[in-house]
């Protein structure tokens, strides 16, 4: 009866010890979930709440595509973008979209939650009183502001209340627009219309220059992008892009839509005493707009402005600038 007994409890320890180490081993059930990111970004010295938003939706999309990218097991992503101004905090966008959303439609404005209201806690763009009477504008028109100007001047007009935005390359590759406002080289961009649709004006006007200190010699390439339809659902945008380079001035036009973007007008800077600015095949008074590749010169506006003898370097097409979408 003893050795039985034994026996039994040998078993029984054995059995136990089994179990345990199956246990051990069995590896554990993975399970999906949401990521959650929280973003604080810090207003810029004069920037203004249209172009913060726009550098929220950047952050936004980034974070959204990383979160997905890092792990498989992420179905879902919530971004908070929080912003701050003078010591003060609010919200600014919630992007919440799953996985497969995403993949469908990468849009951060299409699955994002604003919060206009954050504007007036963080105390941006205060309306400044006015100090005189002066004659009203035109519906939905605005007196155009002083326009920076210098070595390059690029100045872009147009007649809707869409958002098309200007950029300049300089040589060394920088880009000045909408989200990177100066570049070491002295380009900046001092005027910046119908951001983000908000605060839309009929008449708006954008502008990128180089002082009179100078700017580099070599090759720049301007162009003009349908960042965002806010008055229009489709058709071509018409726009004019006064183009002013060492003392020659421009005058250009052309159209953007859905298909052709971007329009591209390449310029260049001699260096100094090498020749005489309008005698280089890449003279800043030669620049001509690029086309998508497969469209044709018919697609252009009806009456361009008249070719010069000189040809422009070769225009070159991007995409848009940091625009999720569009």
């Amino acid at each position: 009866m003893r050795i039985a007994s034994l026996s039994l409890v040998a078993l029984f320890g054995l059995s136990g010890s089994f179990c345990a180490f199956e246990g051990a081993i069995a590896p554990p059930i993975a399970q999906a979930y949401t990521s959650r990111v929280n973003i604080t970004l810090d207003r810029q010295p004069n920037e203004s709440f249209a172009t913060l938003v726009r550098r929220a939706e950047a952050v936004a999309r980034a974070a959204a595509q990383r979160s997905f990218d890092n792990d498989i097991l992420v179905t879902e992503a919530a971004i908070i973008i929080t912003g701050q101004n003078i010591g003060l905090s609010a919200p600014i966008l919630t992007l919440q979209v799953s996985r497969q959303s995403w993949k469908n439609q990468p849009d951060t404005q299409r699955w994002s939650t604003y919060y206009p209201k954050s504007k007036e806690l963080l105390r941006i763009d205060d309306p400044v009183p006015a100090v005189a009477a002066s004659p009203s504008p035109a519906a939905g028109q605005r007196p155009e502001p002083t326009l920076g100007t210098g070595v390059i001047q690029s100045t872009l007009r147009w007649s809707t209340t869409d958002d098309l935005d200007l950029e300049i390359t300089d040589p060394s590759g920088q880009r000045v627009f909408f989200q990177n406002k100066r570049v070491p080289s002295g380009g900046q961009l001092d005027v910046d219309s119908n951001a983000g649709c908000q605060n839309t004006i009929s008449n708006p006007v954008e502008n990128i220059f180089w002082p009179t200190t100078g700017a580099p010699p070599g090759n720049y390439v301007a162009k003009v992008n349908l960042y965002q339809r806010c008055g229009t659902r489709t058709g071509p945008v018409p726009f004019r892009l006064r183009l002013l380079v060492q003392g020659n001035t421009r005058e250009l036009t052309g159209n953007v839509d859905d298909s052709n973007q971007i329009v591209s007008f390449p310029f260049s800077i001699a260096p100094a005493g090498s020749r005489t600015p309008g005698q280089s095949p890449t003279s800043p008074s030669t620049p001509a707009p690029a086309t998508t590749p497969g469209r044709s010169p018919a697609n252009r506006r009806s009456s361009p402005t008249p070719r010069p003898t000189a040809q422009p370097t070769a225009p070159t097409n991007s995409p848009p600038a940091t625009r999720p979408g569009s």
